[in-house]
């Protein structure tokens, strides 16, 4: 037994009913959630890497005044970033009007680093160069070289990367001050900078100086 159907027009389909009372709650509350978003954003630290950047990168910890030509430049993952087919690369941004970016899911500090880099600069609240003969030191230039690559501008940093891993140029300092967890951590930066002559320093201080099967490098963090 088949059933008709009537026209679509007679057919009733109920609408949902919309309480305004709710709506109007709901667009409240979403408005004081982007106020507060706002407000501790406005309370993160600034550091002024160029006084009359026109850019402000927005970090978990901290938050950076740049040039946005001198990222541009140095990484095509930032020029296509500020591109006029991206929407932080539309409008007029200028140093009297910066335009905010938010890069919260990179690391503070090692956004920080890269970014005096490529600046020429160096951090005033940094009492001393970068030293990668601990393993935070290490780990941290480690870091700052994965980022570069995520945005492309390992090239950039390569010439100064120099000065810090020419600590290990004597081969004495590894048995002093290296442990085989500062050997990996600069073994992972010069592979991923892509320099063959310190990533051929390192894993040569490998092969020479660990003693121990090599299937326990499996277990050490990097």
């Amino acid at each position: 037994m088949s059933t008709k159907l009537g026209p679509l027009s007679q057919i009733h389909i109920e609408q949902p009913s919309c309480n305004p009372t709710l709506l109007r709650t709901l667009l409240r509350t979403l408005l004081n959630i982007r106020q507060n978003i706002r407000s501790m954003a406005s309370n993160i630290p600034i550091y002024d890497l160029a006084s009359s950047g026109d850019v402000v990168l927005t970090l978990r910890l901290t938050r950076l005044r740049v040039f946005s030509a001198v990222l541009s430049t140095a990484s095509p993952v930032f020029r296509a970033m500020f591109g006029s087919n991206f929407l932080v690369g539309q409008g007029v941004h200028s140093a009297e009007h910066p335009r905010e970016i938010s890069l919260g899911q990179d690391d503070s500090n090692a956004t920080m680093r890269l970014c005096y880099l490529l600046h020429h600069q160096r951090d005033p609240s940094d009492s001393s160069p970068l030293s990668v003969s601990s393993v935070q030191g290490a780990k941290e230039f480690s870091t700052m070289a994965v980022l570069a690559e995520k945005y492309g501008c390992t090239h950039s940093i390569n010439m100064v990367s120099a000065e810090p891993l020419s600590y290990f140029a004597d081969p004495s300092t590894i048995n002093a001050s290296a442990s085989i967890e500062v050997l990996l951590h600069l073994i992972a930066a010069t592979y991923v900078l892509e320099d063959r002559r310190q990533f051929a320093r390192f894993t040569g201080y490998l092969v020479l100086y660990y003693e121990k099967p090599y299937s326990g490098l499996l277990k050490q963090p990097v």
